[in-house]
């Protein structure tokens, strides 16, 4: 388990009120591994009115990331059966090699 870094935990609070971030777009912004001071960075100045608010930008860079990863994984899954019975026969033929390989160690 991951210790808490409480100076982390404050740097999370002030990049939430500053950049004005909902409970949501900051768990968003963790999962992708975000740094919150670099958050604080990307508020935009008076002048960069062509830069989005940073929630907005949270949630429109993890949208892009999600889409991404589903379309890698429907590409990965594309030859692989995709209904249940075929699943179910899929399953049971691996389980047949593998105790015909003698790896029944789980049994």
């Amino acid at each position: 388990m991951a210790k808490k870094n409480p100076k982390r935990d404050e740097q999370w609070a002030d990049a939430k009120r500053r950049c004005r971030l909902s409970v949501e777009q900051v768990r968003r912004a963790k999962e992708m591994g975000l740094n919150p001071v670099k958050l604080i960075k990307n508020i935009p100045a008076p002048t960069q009115q062509w830069k989005q608010p940073v929630g907005d930008w949270i949630d429109e860079m993890y949208e892009k990331r999600q889409a991404k990863a589903a379309r890698i994984e429907k590409k990965s899954t594309s030859g692989i059966a995709t209904s249940q019975r075929d699943l179910v026969l899929l399953a049971a033929r691996l389980c047949d090699a593998e105790m015909l390989a003698g790896g029944d160690d789980h049994a």
